[in-house]
């Protein structure tokens, strides 16, 4: 009895020897775990060390990643990622790539932010080169994801700005993820504001206005320098866009338009601060802001062109500039249009005023005049309209009388 447990004590420890060896050629060697010194301190308490149990790592994320994206998404496929998960991370990349080059290789109309309308070759420029790239983007995507990637993906928010330009383009990502918030946060107050003022039947507070534009300045002072905020507000401010409409047909360059700016701003910060009522005192103070203003103005574009920047404040003016955007022309059919008004006012009231006219011979060569203004001025817009890929205006009513 004794020899046969003592044949089995030793078949066991042999098998247990034999599976040993086994497991340590299956299992790779690898570094031995470092021991920290409480550890130490615990075996030399005890006499037992700690089981120490080492877990391979499976993979790194530089593994998977990779600038080849059909093999990307075999790797993603290998470690069994969602195919939901996948489809979410190829468009975000792919649309990270193209919203690169777009900012590279789209002339971007913020860079005429002088203009009041854009140049329609530039524009045609744009368009084409915005849609080709899309139709890359496009095509790219369903070649990579299949047919119908988009279904079921949120409608994508179009930027309220565009950050081009030598100043706005290379900011961080973060500052530019701030600055596009602010802008989207200030557009969407002033959007409520409106429409609770159209709901209640008011006109809206010009005051409340400004003080959300100075909120909203405040803000992204916090993100951008001196120059890049100036540069911003050239581009989107109110006063800008408000500036662009009103210049339209002065054609100013982007210094004259940058000088304009500056004082109106600080025109319009005076006005803000020393808040004039409409009595006699009110308007005084008015008039001797814009007297200093205007002097301060006439220093910097020289006598003549401020001449020509003063006729943009005359209602005939606004008149020839809302006919010639009725019509889709340019801006800078703006002055003749104004031009040949005037011409027309000139010869009516020679009409008027001969005594040598019969009523019936005055009012046949009131309609003469007329008639002939209306062909010059439609030849001036035919000839100054701007092509289909530029922003016109939609058929306004017929060409109001002079």
């Amino acid at each position: 009895m004794r020899k046969r447990a003592i044949f089995l004590a030793s078949v066991g420890l042999n098998i247990g020897l034999a599976a040993a060896l086994v497991i340590r050629h299956r299992i790779p060697a690898s570094e031995p775990a470092p021991v920290s010194p409480e550890t130490n301190s615990v075996a030399a308490n005890t006499g037992i060390l700690p089981r120490v149990l080492v877990r391979k790592q499976f993979f790194a994320w530089s593994q998977i990643e990779t600038n080849d994206y059909v093999a990307y998404i075999a790797n993603l496929r290998e470690i069994e990622c969602p195919e939901l998960t996948i489809r979410d991370i190829i468009i975000s990349e792919i649309n990270l790539l193209y919203a690169k080059r777009r900012a590279k290789e789209v002339p971007s109309l913020a860079r005429q932010w002088w203009r009041s309308t854009p140049d329609p070759e530039f524009l045609r420029a744009a368009t084409d080169k915005l849609k080709s790239l899309e139709a890359e983007r496009v095509a790219l995507l369903d070649k990579l994801l299949g047919p119908g990637w988009e279904k079921g993906l949120p409608e994508a928010q179009i930027p309220v700005v565009d950050l081009g330009g030598p100043y706005l383009e290379d900011l961080s990502p973060e500052a530019r993820k701030a600055v596009e918030q602010i802008a989207q946060t200030t557009q969407s107050r002033a959007d409520a504001y409106l429409r609770e003022c159209e709901k209640l039947g008011q006109t809206p507070d010009a005051k409340e206005l400004a003080r959300l534009q100075q909120a909203a300045q405040t803000e992204l002072a916090k993100y951008l320098s001196p120059v890049q905020l100036e540069e911003y507000l050239l581009r989107y401010s109110p006063t800008s866009e408000k500036l662009r409409r009103e210049l339209m047909g002065f054609e100013a360059t982007p210094d004259e338009f940058r000088q304009i700016y500056r004082s109106v701003d600080a025109l319009t910060l005076q006005m803000q601060t020393s808040y004039p009522g409409d009595d006699a005192v009110g308007k005084k103070i008015r008039a001797n802001l814009q007297a200093q203003s205007d002097l301060a103005l006439k220093q910097t574009l020289g006598n003549d062109r401020f001449q020509f920047y003063q006729l943009t404040r005359d209602p005939a003016f606004a008149q020839a500039r809302q006919v010639t955007e009725q019509f889709g022309a340019s801006a800078e059919a703006v002055l003749p249009v104004y031009q040949i008004n005037q011409m027309t006012q000139s010869e009516l009231l020679k009409i008027d005023n001969d005594p040598t006219l019969n009523e019936e011979d005055r009012q046949a060569a009131i309609r003469q005049i007329q008639a002939d203004q209306e062909k010059s001025i439609r030849a001036i817009l035919a000839a100054k309209t701007l092509p289909p890929q530029a922003p016109a205006a939609s058929n306004g009513p017929p060409m109001p009388p002079p």
